[in-house]
This record gives C-alpha cells, sequence and structure tokens, in this order.
C-alpha cells in the first residue's frame, strides 16, 4: 500500500480510499480485510441485512475502523466489549475523523457502529446510547461553504458541460450533450439524483415524439388528453412541456415518508436539452431507445462507447465539480443537491406559490392538517404556477416574478376583452333577432284580432 494515499489519522484505515485495485481504480478496502471481515459469522448476518451497495460498503469500513482503533482481531470481539469500552472506541474514531475535517465519515462511523453493536446486543440488555453530552463532537460545514447557483450561474454550468469548443469530437459531444441535460434536468424539476440515475425512456417518452400526455390522471379523468383540456378551454403553451411522476421506484426517499408518487415537472430549457440528448444519442448509436432503457447511460471507457447501465450519483457529482471548475467556479462548494436547492430558490421567489405547492414540488410530505387538505390531484393548477416561476437566465426576484406575473394578467384582460368585445356583437346579433320575433308576434296578434 502506498504511504501518499495514507491518512494521519490513526494510520491508513480510517480514509476510503486507501487502496487500488487491478484495474488501478481506488477500492474502498484490500481484498485481504474484506476476506477476514467476512469470515466472522456476526458480521455476515448484520451485513445481510442492508441491501444498498454503498451501504454494505460502509458497513465493512466501519467495522474495520472500529477494529483498527481497538486493536481488536475481529469484529466479534468489539461485541464483546462492555458498552462504556465499546463508547470510548467509537468516540475515539469519530472524534479524530472529525478532527481531520471527514465530518460525513464520523457521522457514518457513529451511526453504523451502534447498529453493529446493537444489533446482536439488545437482546441481552446491552444497548449502545449517546447521551447529548456523550457524543463526538461532528459538525457540519456543507452549509457554511455550500454555493447555491443562481439561474445565470446554471445555465452558464450547462453551457461549459456541452463543451462547445469539442464539438468535433464524437464522445465529447455525446457526453457534453448529455451532461447539458442532467443540469437542466435536475435543476428545473428538483428530483433528487437517485431519480435522474432511475429515469427510463418510458416515463419521457410521449413528451419527446410530442404527445402531452395525462396517462397519470386517468384515474381521476375519464378522458385525460389534450382534446379534454382544450374543450374546457385549457391552452397547452400554459402547461410545462414535460409531467413527470416520481414513484419510490424512482426515489426510495418518498417511501419512508410514505408517499405514493410525486409529480414535478421540465422547464422548456430542460426539455430541449433533453430532446438533443435523445436525437444525438440516437443518431450516433443507431439504436433506437426501448420503453425500458435508461435515459442517462453511462459511458464504456473501455469499450469506447455508451453502455447500458446507469450513471451512479458519485459520477454524476464527479461531473458537476469538473463543469464548475471549467466554467471558474469553486467545485468543493458545489455539490449535486445544491441544484436542489437552487430549485427551491426559484420556487420562493415565485410571488403566486404557496408554502404548500412548494413543498409537494420538492417531493416533500405536508405536515398534519396541511397534508388532508391539500388537493394532490389539482395537477393543472399546480403545473400553471410552476411556469410562473423564473425559469430564465437572469437573476431572478420577487420584483421579476411580479413584473412577469403582472404581465400575465395584462394578456390576460386583453382576452377576456376580446371575448366580451365578441359576446357584445352576438348580443346584437341576439337583440336584433328578437326585435325581429317582437314584430312577428304584433303581427300574429293583429291577424288574431281581425280574424276573431
Amino acid at each position: 500500500m502506498s504511504e501518499k494515499i495514507e491518512s494521519k489519522v490513526m494510520g491508513h484505515w480510517h480514509h476510503p480510499k486507501i487502496g487500488r485495485g487491478k484495474d488501478g481504480r481506488a477500492s474502498f478496502l484490500p481484498s485481504m480485510e474484506y476476506v477476514a471481515l467476512l469470515r466472522d459469522n456476526n458480521f455476515k448476518v448484520w451485513l445481510d441485512h442492508y441491501r444498498g451497495k454503498s451501504s454494505k460498503t460502509i458497513a465493512k469500513l466501519t467495522v474495520y475502523r472500529l477494529m483498527k482503533a481497538g486493536d481488536l482481531a475481529s469484529p466479534t470481539e468489539f461485541l464483546e466489549l462492555s458498552v462504556p469500552a465499546a463508547k470510548n472506541i467509537v468516540r475515539m474514531v469519530c472524534n479524530e475523523l472529525a478532527g481531520e475535517d471527514y465530518m460525513q465519515a464520523a457521522r457514518q462511523t457513529l451511526s453504523f457502529a451502534k447498529s453493529f453493536y446493537n444489533y446482536h446486543n439488545e437482546d441481552y440488555g446491552k444497548e449502545l446510547k449517546f447521551k447529548r453530552t456523550e457524543r463526538p463532537i461532528v459538525t457540519s460545514k456543507k452549509i457554511a461553504r455550500e454555493l447555491i447557483p443562481h439561474n445565470s450561474d446554471i445555465y452558464k454550468l450547462a453551457d461549459v458541460a456541452q463543451g462547445l469548443r469539442y464539438k468535433d469530437n464524437v464522445k465529447n459531444k455525446l457526453l457534453g450533450l448529455r451532461n447539458r441535460a442532467i443540469l437542466l434536468f435536475l435543476w428545473s424539476s428538483g428530483v433528487r439524483v437517485n431519480a435522474l440515475c432511475k429515469l427510463r425512456y418510458k416515463h419521457v417518452k410521449d413528451y419527446l415524439e410530442g404527445k402531452l400526455s395525462f396517462k397519470f390522471l386517468k384515474d381521476q379523468f375519464k378522458e385525460a388528453n389534450i382534446e379534454y383540456w382544450e374543450s374546457l378551454g385549457l391552452k397547452i403553451n400554459e402547461l410545462p412541456p414535460l409531467f413527470l411522476k416520481v414513484t419510490p421506484d424512482m426515489d426510495s426517499k418518498i417511501g419512508s415518508y410514505g408517499l405514493s408518487y410525486y409529480v414535478t415537472f421540465l422547464n422548456r430549457e430542460g426539455f430541449q436539452a433533453l430532446k438533443e440528448w435523445i436525437d444525438i444519442r440516437f443518431e450516433l448509436t443507431a439504436k433506437p431507445l426501448s420503453p425500458e432503457d435508461y435515459v442517462f447511460a453511462a459511458f464504456d471507457f473501455s469499450k469506447n462507447k455508451l453502455g447500458e447501465k446507469p450513471l451512479t450519483s458519485h459520477l454524476v457529482n464527479h461531473m458537476l465539480k469538473t463543469v464548475a471548475g471549467r466554467a471558474g467556479m469553486d467545485g468543493q462548494r458545489l455539490w449535486v443537491h445544491v441544484l436542489r436547492k437552487s430549485f427551491r430558490k426559484v420556487l420562493r421567489a415565485n410571488p403566486i406559490l404557496d408554502d404548500e405547492t412548494r413543498e409537494v414540488l420538492m417531493g416533500h410530505k405536508l405536515r398534519g392538517s396541511q397534508g388532508n387538505y391539500f388537493d394532490y390531484h389539482d395537477i393543472i393548477e399546480i403545473a400553471r404556477k410552476y411556469v410562473a416561476s423564473d425559469w430564465s437566465a437572469g437573476e431572478h426576484s420577487k420584483l421579476n416574478g411580479l413584473t412577469r406575473q403582472v404581465g400575465q394578467q395584462e394578456e390576460m384582460i386583453k382576452t377576456l376583452q376580446a371575448e366580451l368585445e365578441h359576446y357584445k356583437l352576438r348580443e346584437k346579433k341576439v337583440e336584433g333577432k328578437a326585435d325581429v320575433l317582437e314584430k312577428l308576434l304584433k303581427r300574429v296578434e293583429e291577424l288574431e284580432r281581425k280574424l276573431g
């Protein structure tokens, strides 16, 4: 193991990237250390209750850290320690990690260490708990240093991501259009990155083919299609070009909230970038997408072509930081979640968007009576409020939002005035016909008197 990648904190064991595999890529633990952990039955039983790949990796690393810090021969020895002794080891590891500014690693170690110890010892009356005064000193520095980009920053990042100077290079052109579509999709829809990675072609197919679909509304309306809405006087250009129904299969976090789905939208710039990405993908690969294909597939550099596997959140985050650096921005202050915060920032600047609608668009569960009284099914009203937000490249503000809203109201007034003139003309025609009928009735009455 190279000394260059060892850390100051308790040797080499605390940092996730402590070795490299045969392919040259950084690995979380040397294979021999994995084997040593998996020989322990207590560790294997606990590890099996985690499903995610990243969770399993963090679980292995956490127990490895505890063993090294306590000079233990196996994970079972940690379980046999008394509660105070186990607490001391956990605090020592977490405080050392926090001292080296590895705050996330410290929080993960605390959480997984408690889980491992309590999973096996709760039935025996031993439980690892930390009072507020006993918890390791772990502070979050992300909020202090994060940079939430404005609209102009987002479009700048998207332009840099496309890499116009590489337009003659096929691979870079492909990746450039994909990365631009990713950034605008994340920002204008506000979806979490795991939902973007799991997005399939069937979720956007109808919209990209020019069909504004309302399939997810069919349970509510018998005829949820364009003709139905137009018959109610709805103008389709007043709506977003893409409606996205996010389910727990795409975003596991909303499942933990107890939500069966939520609906968000894509603005016109994001939709155009998505369409350009799908078009260039088909043009260069000569392979039409099937409904189950991932929209944002990863590039297979070993075969120098676009692969079939989806992107991971780590790759998307790495792409954002790389693009930020090329755009002259501080990549250390940007990560994927700040795009979601920027989405919320746009919604907050919309003067007609209420707090409940904003939370629904974020995929949050409304609290208490707010959730009971909010009309989740009025998708069209939510869509209209979304469109009224300022998605332009300029700096958004409440003043801009009010100005745009005034403009929309003036257009509506003009439309109503035109309709009023139309009805006035119809009224005159009706009045003319009424006069004719009145004269005819008088003649009929006169004839009846003469005959009588």
